[in-house]
């Protein structure tokens, strides 16, 4: 039996934990809808042909319904809101967020993921161009920020750089994937023996072999420049100007860098591509960018972009910046030793009224109501008797 045992990949929030986890969500989402954003939910389940042919079915739980209908466990909150937005009724755009739970079956051998994991993000729909970009990129920002998080970096790239020096390599799909994940993970002694095993041309192999180390701050754009001077190259690196140009205007500089070389999620980002990191952080905090192909097969023409942020990864970041306390104990501990309920009742709802934390402590005596008090980390004792209310401090 299992009785006392979770499945991998799963965890109990304690008090505290749960405390600064709800403290993180609640702040990111005061943040979002100090920007305008409007709260959505989704439902956990969902027809599985939402995510066909962008997120592979292995990595999903799968149940069937009544009528035979194969349904997943949400894997993912974007194409939930590509869904709600084929529906709804907006012109211009359209700002939403989110905070929900999702989903990824993966084997016990990830140890550094989990199978469920709780996320905050948002959705910027419609057509809203590089500014749109700078927006979303402020908005993960000012997110980190209103968390108290110091040492952050927000890493910018294009997936479209790539594809412009992808063209006339002569590598088909499956190779470009290949080559892809070598830049993604900086791995330049695996990316240039696969080149030279395909046979790949001197240009192209350059070209490839440079593009790992191509992040920093915005001259990292320039050195972009003189690798490829095709049109379409230009513009893509004149709106990552653009973008740069925008943020640093806003006094966000210091939080930005560049990294051509970041390609996750090659099929399902269209341009920008964001990540999140932090000190002491192996992993990316926030991840995200623009969809906009995702975004028109849902809605015709609709541009989005969007990012999530992992709340337990930003809680570890957090406490690596500066561990994290428990949770606030209640303010006061009261008993009642013979006083009338309803003078208890007013005076109690009186406290709570102005902010306090009151809790009832179901003590024989005096001193278990002291204990009570001690254990819990409350300061102030309220004993009522017939003869009223007596306020104390908690000593020793």
């Amino acid at each position: 039996m299992k009785r006392m045992t979770l499945p991998y990949g799963v965890q109990d929030y304690l008090p505290d934990e749960c405390y600064h986890k709800n403290l993180a969500e609640r702040r990111i989402c005061d943040t979002f809808s100090s920007f305008g954003y409007e709260r959505i939910e989704t439902p956990a389940l969902e027809y599985s042909d939402l995510y066909a042919g962008v997120v592979p079915m292995e990595r999903m739980f799968k149940l069937t319904d009544n009528d035979g209908g194969l349904l997943v466990l949400r894997p993912d909150t974007t194409l939930q809101v590509c869904r709600m937005a084929a529906k709804m009724r907006f012109s211009g755009v359209k700002k939403l967020y989110y905070t929900e739970n999702s989903f990824e079956y993966l084997p016990n051998v990830y140890t550094s993921r989990t199978r469920e994991f709780a996320q905050a993000g948002v959705e910027l729909l419609g057509e809203s161009g590089a500014d749109g970009d700078v927006e979303v990129i402020t908005l993960a920002i000012e997110a980190f920020l209103s968390m108290g998080l110091k040492d952050f970096l927000i890493e910018i790239g294009d997936v479209r750089f790539f594809k412009c020096i992808m063209r006339g390599c002569g590598l088909d799909e499956a190779d470009a994937q290949t080559v892809r994940a070598y830049i993604d993970n900086k791995d330049q002694l695996g990316l240039e023996v696969f080149l030279q095993r395909k046979g790949v041309d001197a240009e192209f192999k350059e070209k490839f072999l440079l593009l790992p180390s191509l992040f920093g701050k915005s001259d990292v754009l320039d050195a972009a420049g003189r690798l490829c001077g095709d049109d379409s190259c230009a513009a893509v690196l004149d709106r990552l100007r653009y973008v740069s140009g925008r943020l640093h205007e806003r006094g966000y500089g210091k939080y930005i860098s560049f990294d051509l070389g970041l390609l996750r999620g090659l099929n399902y980002y269209s341009g920008l591509v964001i990540k999140g990191l932090a000190a002491g952080m192996g992993l990316s905090v926030l991840d995200g960018g623009r969809y906009d192909d995702i975004g028109g097969s849902f809605r015709p023409g609709m541009h989005a972009v969007g990012f999530a942020i992992g709340i337990k990864r930003l809680l570890v970041a957090l406490d690596a910046d500066e561990p994290l306390t428990g949770a606030p104990p209640c303010e006061y501990a009261y008993a009642n030793f013979g006083a009338p309920e309803a003078s208890v009742q007013a005076y109690v709802r009186k406290l709570r009224a102005m902010g306090k934390r009151v809790t009832e402590c179901f003590a024989a005596d005096r001193r278990a109501l002291t204990v009570f008090a001690r254990e819990n980390g409350i300061g102030r004792l309220i004993v009522f008797t017939p003869a009223g209310a007596e306020e104390e401090e908690v000593r020793g």
